[in-house]
């Protein structure tokens, strides 16, 4: 769907979604009730690999309650482990720990290191249906800057971010940033692309606000079914 190894290399919860066609659920004051099968011992017949399945439903104990779904506004370790199936970035993290592109195409890296050209990639669509363009990249991308130190300590000597046409989203600094592609890449940075119309429908006063949890909406592979805090989360495949 949206390249596999992503969901791969983020710990179990990312598997826990990326192996289910349907809802997944989560539920962390609940306890389980659960038996373990008994054991048995393996027959004389060589064991061969299960093919992949399409669809069913898992479910899996959390140890903690998300305080937010919002990837912007929240920290917790397990706030990020659901949010990297229904969110995306426009880098994300290889096999190897090296960043490849995920929402991009393809950027060049003018020759003095400084600016920055990402040509994202076509017909990406939003869990609503909407088309991701440079400018929800943007918006995303101030509103990162806004709320995160990580960010503003990154962007230290930016003196410019603009969307000059529907897939084209560049980034200019004072100074060479070498380490500001790798960076777009960690998930715990937390440069997530949202939508533009959800990021200023939850503005008030000039200021961000966080977004309820059960509304996100990201270009992931899961999208938020319902969130009962305290009970379970419910993710469904997003098959666009």
């Amino acid at each position: 769907m949206r390249i596999p190894a992503r969901l791969a290399a983020v710990l179990a919860f990312a598997v826990l979604v990326a192996g289910c066609g349907g809802a997944a659920t989560s539920g962390s004051s609940q306890p389980s009730t659960a038996t373990a099968p008994a054991a048995t011992t393996s027959s004389s017949a060589p064991a061969t690999a299960a093919s992949p399945q399409k669809g069913g439903t898992l479910t899996v104990a959390l140890n903690s309650d998300p305080p937010g779904l919002d990837p912007m506004w929240q920290t917790a370790n397990v706030t990020q482990d659901i949010d990297i199936n229904v969110v995306e970035q426009l880098f994300t993290l290889n096999a190897k720990n090296g960043f490849t592109p995920l929402l991009v195409s393809s950027y060049t890296v003018s020759p003095d290191g400084k600016t920055f050209t990402f040509h994202l990639r076509k017909g990406v669509l939003f869990q609503d249906g909407t088309t991701m363009t440079s400018a929800d990249v943007l918006a995303s991308f101030k509103r990162w800057e806004a709320l995160s130190s990580r960010a503003q300590a990154l962007l230290a000597n930016m003196t410019s971010a603009t969307a000059p046409d529907p897939n084209t989203f560049v980034v200019t600094f004072s100074q060479p940033n070498g380490a500001f592609i790798s960076a777009l890449a960690i998930p715990n940075q937390q440069m997530f692309v949202l939508e533009k119309k959800q990021i200023d429908q939850y503005m008030s006063g000039g200021k961000y606000q966080q977004i309820p949890g059960a509304k996100l909406i990201g270009t992931g592979p899961y999208m938020i079914k319902q969130w009962i805090p305290g009970r379970e989360l419910d993710l469904v495949r997003f098959g666009k």
